[in-house]
This record gives structure tokens, C-alpha cells and sequence, in this order.
């Protein structure tokens, strides 16, 4: 049985002083030890490496400066207990009742520390197995490591009665990924402008407050239940696995997910009101609840992988929300009442077959802001739905908009080009701009009735592209149909007033077919063109040809060119006029038609029928 070896002397002394122990011997393993003087006095640890069964505090200051103190059973301090360096090791409960200072030094082995006062730590590894359970304050003044090489479960725990206070830029350095933080407490920043750093996973049931600076949560494992508010900032990061539980609010001034790997689930809604950042290779995993936005908003990539919200339910922002190279994933819906800009390329749908969408409310509007463009993922439904306003606000170049579109709001393009080239685009409400409206990437579009396009020029591109009208549409600026593409009247009348381009350049030759009307009245040019269907092309202004045009298409139905008295058709060079299979196509002409250049042959195949003026200046027609 271990025996009572206790501070015999009523004066300060140091451990390792053999003559002021009741044995005459320094203590061993085989002893319990005491030490409580009548009167207040400090004993210090500088040296040695020293082993006991239990250590006993009362009245007395303890102080570890140096050396090693191993218990085989545990101690207990009641007055206070001071560490400046050394090491602590052994097994059992340390229980510092009173004040205490944890400030340089660290422990080992597999001891318990129980904390009913005040103490200060910093400059501090706890290790091995070691646990430190606070139920009354402890303050965190320099920065402390968690855990080390032997990886055994190292943890913090801050119990429901417990204040842990990080009271300037310092964090928890990780020395073990199993190690640990459990918050059933307060855990709180409370000075310091900077980052405070937790490495090591973090349970949280408590609250936390982040009155000053950022703290960053960057352990392997995160998880938290309780409330987090404050001034500062709360950051989950670190390329952990993080979960957001019921239960959960969070109200500090900014709220950000960042780095590589970064995953966060969440488990329930979450309402965020202040600054929220997205950024690097991190994903938020909406987990079948809605993450509201209701502040301003930033995700971004910055050379460290793209951020990416996922998963299944609604991202919904309301604010100003900037996006900067990122990954709508998933079948998440992003609804959007507030103002978006997209300042770097971003995309809808991830890589895999799931379709996600952005839904553009009739507040809300979408900025491109300059020559980016909007991808789409591995699936070809994913899509963008616009009640509100879609604008390209800036650079003179092409943005191109790779997802289905359904449009019923404003589209604008102030400068440049934005090109529609989703598989399925359907438009129904206005798009004027002093930029280019553009449809092309072999989509099938619809310009419902109702539509209005007002933009600078409108172009339809791309062999395979093709465009059926839902109702008479009327354009009065530059027009532009190339290579492969479709246009289906469906009908309806096609009403071109300015300038018009219809052109082959080696890709495929551009139709405009169906059945109804294409009408124009100012300048147009045809450059290898095939009118189709049964589309009767009534033009009153000036057509000119400069490459071989076809009146009629592959099928039986008869297309007709009606020149109006006050229309001119010029073939400017030795350029034929061809018959598609139907006999019946033609040519009528009230107004002019002329060959106007070229010393060769320019052959009309199709029925003229011709009341007004015929004119060949040169070469034979």
C-alpha cells in the first residue's frame, strides 16, 4: 500500500528538496503525497523526472516549471495550480478546483483534468489521451496543440456550466486527428481582429460567439447543434466533414465556407441575414432542406477548386449575391429574388445526371457582367427559369448561356453578345439591348406569342439550331440567320424591317420554312439560302444576292418569293436562283428583278410570274 509522504516544512521549497519531505526521501510511486502548510506558501517543480501514486494540493501554491510529475492515481489542486513548462503524465483525475495556469509545458498519458475555477492556457499541448473537462472559465491566451503522434483521443470538453474564452488571436493546433473539442458550454472569441484557428474536430451542443475577428473551424469533423453569433466572423473550412443540425442559428456579421474538401451537410432550413462566403473546392450539401440568403453573398474560386452547392433542395438568395466560377449541383433549386453577378464562369449541373435549375423570380435579376459564360453539367435538362432580369451588363465579346432557358421576364444585352445554346430555350417576354441577341449550339428554340426583340442585332447560328415561332414577330433591327440553321414560321409571320443577313459559311445552309409569312422591307442580303415549306417571303425593300439561293426544299411543298411593286431583287453576280423538289415553287415579282453583275450565266429555275421590270446589265440571265 503506497504511504502518506507530506511537505513537512511551513515555507516555500523546491520538489525536489529531499530533507522537506516527512520521509527525508523525494516522493516516489509509492506514495501518496501531501501538501498543505499552515500558512500559504509555493512549492516548484523545476527538474527530474519524477513518479507518484497520488498528489494532493490544499492551502499551497504548485508550480511545474521543469521535469516530469507522473501520477499513477491522479491529484488535486485546490488552491491554485501553475505549469510554465515540463511535462505532466500518468493517469487519473487532475481536479484543479481553484485558479490555475496552464502556460507552457503539456501533459501526457492518460490524465483527466477537471477545471471547477479560473485558470489561463497557452503555449499548452495536451496529449496522449489527456482530457481537460471545463466547468467554470478557462481563458485561452496563446495558441495550445491537441493530441500528438500517438493519435489517442486527445479532447476538450466544455461542459454545460462551462465558459471557454479564446481572448485574442490564438487557436487549437491539431496533434492528432482523433483529437477533440466537445462544446456543451459557452466557447467564445473575444479578442483579436485576426483568425483564431481550431484544427481539431469540434462537437457543438452549446453556443458559440465570435465577438472580434474570424473563427475558423478546421478539423477533420464538425458538427453543430446549438446557437453562433457575434460581430466577428465564423468559418467552417480545413477540407473537413461538417454538419449543420437541427437546432442550429447562426447570426454573426459574416458566415463563410472555404477550402479544398470542405464539405458541410446541413441538417434542417438554416436563415442567414449578414455576409455569407463560398469559396475554393468546398460544398455545401443541402441535404433535402433550404440554405435562405437573405445578406450579401459571395461564392468564388480562387486557383484552389471550385465551390458547389449540392445535394437536393433550395439555395434561395435575396441580397446581393456575387458569383465567381462555381457549381450549382445536384437537383438543387437556386431561387433568386435579389440581384446576382456573375463575374467569372459559373455553372448549372454538376457531372452527373441530375438536373439542377436557377430560378430567376420577377424581382430578381441575373448580371453577366462581362465575356463569361453560364455551362451547363452532364445533364441536358438542367435549366435556367427567368421571370425577372437576365442581362449581360458588360464586355464586348460572347457569353454563352449552355442551360435550357424558359423566359418570361427581360433579357438585355447591353454590349456584346449572349448567346442562348441550351438543348431547349423557350421565350416569351422581352430582349432589347444595345448588344446582340443571339440563338445557336444546335438548340431547339421557341419565341412564343407574345415575345418582343428589341436588341441591336438578333442572330440565329449553328448548323442544327432551329427556331419555331409561337406567334407573329415583328424585328426592326440588325437580323442575322447562318450555316445549318431552321427557322419554322409555324404559321406565323417572320417581319423583318431592317437590315437582314441570311449567309452559308461552310457550315450548313441556313431554311426558313413551315408554313407563314417572312416579310421584309429594308435591306437584305442572301448568301446561300434555302426558303422552304411553304413560306411565302414577301419583300417590299432590297434583296441581293450574292451566292446561290433556293426557293422551295427537299419536300413537295411549293415556296413562293413575292417581289411587291416597290421590291427589289438583285443577283449581284454570275449566281443561280434554284427550285427545291417542288415544280410549283416560284418567283412573283411586281417590282424589280435584276442581274446586276457577273459576264457569265445566272439561272432562274423556278416559275416567274412577272408584271413588273426584268433588268440583265451584264452577262446572260
Amino acid at each position: 500500500m503506497p504511504t502518506t509522504n507530506s511537505w513537512n516544512v511551513n515555507a516555500d521549497g523546491d520538489w525536489a528538496t529531499a530533507a522537506d519531505w516527512s520521509l527525508g526521501t523525494i516522493p516516489d510511486s509509492n506514495n501518496n503525497v501531501t501538501i498543505n502548510t499552515a500558512s500559504i506558501h509555493t512549492i516548484t517543480h523545476n527538474s527530474g523526472n519524477d513518479t507518484v501514486n497520488n498528489l494532493n494540493v490544499g492551502n499551497d501554491h504548485f508550480i511545474m516549471n521543469g521535469g516530469s510529475l507522473a501520477f499513477v492515481a491522479g491529484a488535486s489542486f485546490s488552491l491554485d495550480y501553475q505549469q510554465f513548462g515540463g511535462v505532466l503524465n500518468g493517469a487519473g483525475t487532475v481536479a484543479i478546483t481553484g485558479a490555475g495556469n496552464l502556460l507552457g509545458g503539456g501533459a501526457q498519458g492518460t490524465l483527466a483534468f477537471q477545471i471547477g475555477g479560473t485558470i489561463q492556457i497557452g503555449n499548452y499541448s495536451l496529449a496522449g489521451s489527456d482530457t481537460l473537462t471545463n466547468n467554470a472559465t478557462t481563458n485561452q491566451t496563446a495558441q495550445i496543440t491537441l493530441g500528438d503522434g500517438t493519435g489517442v483521443n486527445a479532447r476538450i470538453t466544455n461542459s454545460a456550466s462551462g465558459a471557454y474564452t479564446i481572448n485574442g488571436d490564438y487557436g487549437v493546433t491539431q496533434g492528432a486527428a482523433s483529437a477533440s473539442i466537445v462544446n456543451a458550454g459557452s466557447l467564445q472569441k473575444t479578442a483579436g481582429s485576426g483568425n483564431s484557428v481550431i484544427g481539431v474536430s469540434v462537437t457543438d451542443t452549446g453556443t458559440i460567439s465570435v465577438a472580434n475577428g474570424n473563427l475558423q473551424f478546421n478539423g477533420p469533423s464538425n458538427s453543430f447543434n446549438g446557437a453562433i453569433s457575434g460581430a466577428g466572423q465564423f468559418t467552417i473550412g480545413g477540407g473537413g466533414v461538417d454538419s449543420i443540425n437541427s437546432g442550429t442559428t447562426i447570426a454573426t456579421n459574416g458566415f463563410n465556407v472555404v477550402d479544398s474538401g470542405t464539405v458541410v451537410t446541413l441538417g434542417e432550413n438554416l436563415n442567414f441575414a449578414n455576409t455569407f462566403t463560398q469559396a475554393f473546392g468546398s460544398a455545401i450539401n443541402l441535404n433535402g432542406h433550404t440554405l435562405t440568403l437573405s445578406g450579401a453573398a459571395s461564392f468564388f474560386n480562387a486557383n484552389f477548386g471550385t465551390p458547389t452547392v449540392n445535394g437536393s433542395g433550395t439555395l434561395a438568395t435575396s441580397g446581393t449575391t456575387s458569383a465567381n466560377i462555381f457549381v450549382l449541383g445536384g437537383t438543387v433549386n437556386w431561387i433568386n429574388s435579389g440581384v446576382v453577378t456573375q463575374i467569372g464562369q459559373n455553372q448549372i449541373g454538376d457531372a452527373g445526371a441530375s438536373v439542377a435549375i436557377f430560378t430567376n423570380q420577377a424581382t430578381g435579376q441575373f448580371n453577366i457582367a462581362n465575356d463569361t459564360n453560364l455551362e451547363r453539367g452532364g445533364a441536358a435538362t438542367s435549366s435556367f427559369v427567368n421571370a425577372g432580369a437576365l442581362a449581360k451588363t458588360g464586355g464586348g465579346g460572347t457569353s454563352f448561356v449552355d442551360v435550357n432557358v424558359v423566359d418570361t421576364g427581360a433579357i438585355s444585352v447591353a454590349s456584346g453578345v449572349l448567346e442562348f445554346r441550351g438543348p431547349v430555350n423557350s421565350f416569351s417576354g422581352t430582349i432589347g439591348g444595345a448588344g446582340q441577341f443571339a440563338l445557336g449550339g444546335a438548340s431547339a428554340n421557341t419565341i412564343a406569342a407574345g415575345a418582343s426583340i428589341t436588341a441591336a442585332t438578333f442572330g440565329v447560328y449553328d448548323n442544327g439550331t432551329t427556331v419555331t415561332l409561337g406567334g407573329n414577330l415583328s424585328y426592326a433591327n440588325a437580323f442575322n440567320q447562318g450555316y445549318g440553321t431552321t427557322i419554322n414560321l409555324n404559321g406565323k409571320t417572320l417581319t423583318l424591317t431592317g437590315p437582314a443577313n441570311f449567309f452559308n459559311a461552310n457550315f450548313g445552309t441556313p431554311t426558313v420554312n413551315g408554313s407563314g409569312t417572312l416579310s421584309t422591307s429594308g435591306a437584305t442580303t442572301a448568301n446561300i439560302f434555302t426558303l422552304g415549306g411553304s413560306v411565302n417571303w414577301v419583300n417590299t425593300g432590297v434583296v441581293t444576292q450574292n451566292g446561290q439561293n433556293q426557293i422551295g426544299d427537299g419536300s413537295s411543298s411549293a415556296a413562293t418569293f413575292t417581289n411587291q411593286a416597290s421590291g427589289q431583287f438583285n443577283i449581284a453576280n454570275d449566281t443561280n436562283l434554284a427550285r427545291g423538289s417542288a415544280a410549283t415553287s416560284s418567283f412573283v415579282n411586281a417590282g424589280t428583278l435584276a442581274k446586276t453583275g457577273g459576264g457569265g450565266t445566272s439561272f432562274v429555275d423556278v416559275n416567274v410570274a412577272d408584271a413588273g421590270t426584268v433588268s440583265v446589265a451584264s452577262g446572260a440571265l
